[in-house]
């Protein structure tokens, strides 16, 4: 029965969003079916992806409806397909989101944690810098500033989102965190900042923005 199969084998392994999709299949009246879904096995941490195709037809002296198909192994496909997609959100100097990506990321990450601190960092005079400096100085100073925020986000704020908001500004979330705790990054970041930049060589600062977040809108925190 399907039920019995459901539970057996499907419920143990299958990902919520693979049940939503088998399910779909299941109580679906097109003759064609296709599915990707990921599978959570045993000694596979990424799971294994695997594609369902079958064919339907209705028996038309009982008018049972009846599949036939098969399902195969794609997960080295599908896998290098997320690592395109991802690389696609990801800012190529900084390794950070990128705007729109990053604004959904922050969106979805609310959805189940909505509490939390957003920091907008604007730095001074970065365009005047990579114009004296020129650009691949600039960026490099924004890729080792970005490594740094990484480790702090990564010691401290457990499923913070770090956006690359423009050319010299960066937009983070850090859920379930309190206005204190965002000062102690903004504190932390500065202080980050002069390490990696000597004042008496360069000069190069930002500007930071905090909002706490309660249940607003992420679009209203933007605009805040």
């Amino acid at each position: 029965k399907i039920s019995d199969f459901w539970d057996t084998f499907v419920v143990p392994v299958c990902t919520a969003e693979g049940k939503k999709i088998l399910q779909k299949l299941l109580h679906s009246t097109e003759d064609t079916l296709y599915g990707q879904v990921q599978l959570m096995l045993p000694g596979k941490p990424e799971g294994l992806w695997v594609e369902i195709q079958g064919q339907a037809s209705t028996d038309l002296q009982t008018g049972q409806r009846k599949v036939v198909g098969f399902t195969r192994d794609i997960h080295k496909q599908k896998m290098q397909e997320l690592k395109q997609a991802k690389l696609q959100k990801l800012d190529p100097v900084t390794n950070l989101y990128r705007l729109q990506p990053g604004i959904a990321a922050i969106g979805a990450a609310r959805e189940m944690r909505p509490s939390g601190v957003l920091l907008l960092l604007d730095f001074c005079r970065f365009s005047r810098l990579t114009q004296c400096s020129g650009l691949l100085f600039g960026n490099v100073i924004l890729q080792d500033f970005a490594k740094l925020l990484y480790a702090l986000c990564e010691e401290c704020f457990h499923g913070a989102v770090r956006i690359r908001s423009g050319g010299d500004s960066i937009l983070i979330w850090l859920p379930d965190s309190t206005l204190y705790e965002g000062e102690k990054l903004r504190i932390a970041l500065k202080d980050a900042l002069e390490e990696l930049i000597r004042p008496s060589a360069l000069e190069l600062r930002f500007h930071t923005g905090i909002v706490v977040a309660d249940k607003e809108p992420t679009q209203t925190l933007l605009w805040r």
